[in-house]
């Protein structure tokens, strides 16, 4: 029987590289900083931990404060984007 804890946590992998993916190439085709792409990369990176503790992969404090730490820095993306969308 196949773990379907993984194979969500392997399509929160993926979401985290084609966002990165997307945010590489945004740059190279317009020159402009990629901030919701790689907002979108770092919530779903928060995924990935949160997932895996959920499951038992990552230690309940360490899955939390990363989790944490990519929620804050996708928050301070999207407000630099925002801010600077005047």
């Amino acid at each position: 029987m196949v773990d379907t804890a993984l194979l969500w946590i392997g399509l929160a992998g993926v979401a985290v590289v084609a966002a990165i993916g997307v945010a590489i190439w945004q740059f190279a085709v317009t020159g402009e900083r990629p901030l919701k792409p790689l907002a979108l990369a770092a919530v779903a990176f928060a995924g990935v931990f949160q997932l895996g503790q959920a499951n038992g992969y990552f230690w309940p404090t360490a899955a939390t404060v990363l989790t944490a730490a990519c929620l804050l820095i996708a928050a301070g993306l999207v407000a630099v984007e925002f801010r600077g969308a005047d």
